[in-house]
């Protein structure tokens, strides 16, 4: 799922930025986030009361999707400025 969720926003920064609506870059951290979210609350509920290490592994999860939030942003970000410049020099 997150591979086709971030395609799909790939596809639609790009899509965006030919159109230029920079608003669209609200959308990947605000998606990205709540999957981390979701996931989360997820692993916590599997963990329940067991050991230390468990804890470790939900902060380390956190950690790592907020590091795949801060790539999409930027990615995305570029994504866009690419398609607007596109556009702009296309003349579309």
């Amino acid at each position: 799922m997150p591979r086709l969720l971030s395609g799909l926003l790939l596809a639609g920064s790009a899509l965006s930025g030919w159109h230029g609506q920079a608003g669209w870059l609200v959308l990947p951290p605000l998606a990205a986030l709540a999957l981390l979210l979701a996931e989360n609350r997820a692993v916590r509920r599997a963990i329940g009361s067991a050991a230390w290490a468990s804890e470790g592994y939900a902060r380390f999860l956190v950690g790592t999707n907020l590091s795949i939030l801060l790539r999409s942003a930027i990615l995305n970000a570029a994504i866009l400025a690419i398609a607007t410049g596109l556009h702009s020099v296309l003349g579309g």
